[in-house]
């Protein structure tokens, strides 16, 4: 038999299997919502996305439609760990046979959650198809997935993190995926959680590729998080991402004992890149800007009024940024500019490496808050744009920062036992007008 006439038959057969529909409803009606082909349904499942999968009860809706009451899998192998939905509905397009695929229009599920992992592509041992198995459908094919509601979660050092409760939009490229959603909340446990306006992710056997990334710190929230990057997905495992984010908060986003003192809108860019996504083959830059920069309530405002005998309750910095660079474990701080115009200014370099601090400030003070310090031109030894300047050299641990300028000050105080006294009875004064109070 020629190959032309193997295909004109078995065209000619499907054609006859659907056309016959109508005509075996009711048998045809029995057998999808038969617990056979349930359990079919679940082995063809299950093996195509490589986990322990399984349909609640299948109910025909229509010609080409059928509807299941849900679907879990556990034990995935590759991608999905876990997945379960609730009520899922289905549409079959008969036509996607002439491909050799069992095609479907549509999968609509209103709610569902997925564990997603990563995993090492192994080798498959596929036993031999039979010789039949050219006129059959070789793949599964779908045209659209939609979740209304859906959980996609993974475990980040040792949590549980994801999107919740997002819109998500699963379309075909070639034979991968490609994802869009929009909606719900991103959790890790490590940030604060952000809202997500919208995620575009394409996913290949090579190449895991993001598009586009929009987060934001709330629903109402003008901030913005945006991130775009890919990752190898087979031998090759290096990683490249960038992030651009503008008017942040960022007291949530610092330890608790600063967020109460420090507030401001951060903007900035940071680059990323690694052999892999480990923090150890990591290299990378980035750049931070603050606005509406201050400081209150901190106990250092407290210990220069006392010095200088006036009241600071709160610091405004009129310009705050920094860049930096690291290649792990070294991470440099650069081109730092910190200033509250009319108190100081803070600029210069550190660097941290594993541990170790080092690097060196440029401090300048304006002079009415050098005058509880006598001679204070032995240190702040340079005059320039309103400020007297000083160079700071940094050192010790992150755990333990020391610092030249101490030294120097104690060493002129020494030597000048009435400005120390001064300070001394200042002290005392407000420690008993605090306690009077208290």
């Amino acid at each position: 038999m020629t190959r032309g006439r193997l295909l004109f038959l078995s065209v000619a057969l499907v054609a006859v299997v659907v056309l016959a529909v109508p005509l075996g409803n009711r048998k045809l009606t029995e057998y999808v919502e038969s617990d056979a082909f349930r359990r079919e349904l679940d082995k063809q499942t299950s093996k195509g996305l490589h986990f322990e999968g399984e349909y609640q009860t299948i109910r025909r809706t229509g010609l080409l439609t059928v509807e299941t009451d849900g679907f879990k899998a556990r034990n995935g192998v590759k991608a999905f760990k876990t997945l379960s939905t609730g009520e899922v509905d289905a549409k079959f397009n008969p036509w996607g046979i002439f491909l050799r695929r069992w095609e479907l229009e549509y999968i609509h599920i209103p709610s569902g959650r997925a564990e997603i992992q990563t995993y090492e592509p192994k080798p498959e041992n596929k036993p031999p198809k039979p010789w039949y198995a050219v006129f059959l459908p070789e793949r599964v094919h779908l045209n659209r997935v939609v979740c209304d509601s859906a959980d996609v979660t993974w475990q980040l050092r040792g949590r549980k993190a994801g999107f919740f409760e997002t819109y998500l939009l699963i379309t075909p490229y070639g034979r991968d995926f490609e994802y869009r959603a929009e909606r719900g909340v991103m959790k890790t446990g490590i940030v604060p959680d952000l809202v997500l306006h919208q995620l575009h992710l394409l996913i290949t056997k090579e190449l895991l590729t993001l598009y586009d990334l929009e987060l934001a710190p709330s629903a109402k929230s003008s901030g913005r998080i945006r991130v775009s990057g890919w990752a190898g997905m087979k031998n090759d495992k290096s990683v490249s991402a960038e992030m651009n984010f503008s008017e942040i908060p960022v007291d949530p986003w610092i330890p608790k004992a600063w967020a109460r003192l420090i507030k401001g809108r951060a903007s900035g860019n940071v680059a990323w890149q690694g052999t892999d996504m480990r923090m150890e083959s990591s290299s990378g830059w980035g750049e931070v800007r603050l606005e509406d920069g201050r400081v209150a309530g901190a106990r250092f405002l407290e210990d220069v009024a006392s010095l200088i005998g006036k009241s600071i309750d709160t610091v405004s910095l009129s310009r705050f940024s920094l860049g930096f660079e690291w290649k792990y474990p070294r991470v440099q701080v650069k081109q730092m500019d910190i200033e509250a115009e009319g108190v100081f200014r803070l600029k210069g370099t550190a660097t941290i490496n594993k541990k170790s601090l080092s690097g060196e400030l440029q401090l300048g003070v304006t002079p009415e808050y050098l005058e509880w310090l006598p001679k204070a031109e032995r240190v702040f030894t340079r005059q320039r744009d309103g400020y007297l300047w000083t160079t700071v050299q940094l050192g010790g641990t992150m755990a333990d920062p020391q610092e030249d300028l101490s030294p120097r000050v104690a060493e002129l105080l020494k030597k000048s036992p009435a400005a120390a006294l001064g300070l001394l009875i200042r002290g005392i004064g407000e420690w008993f007008e605090n306690s009077v109070t208290e």
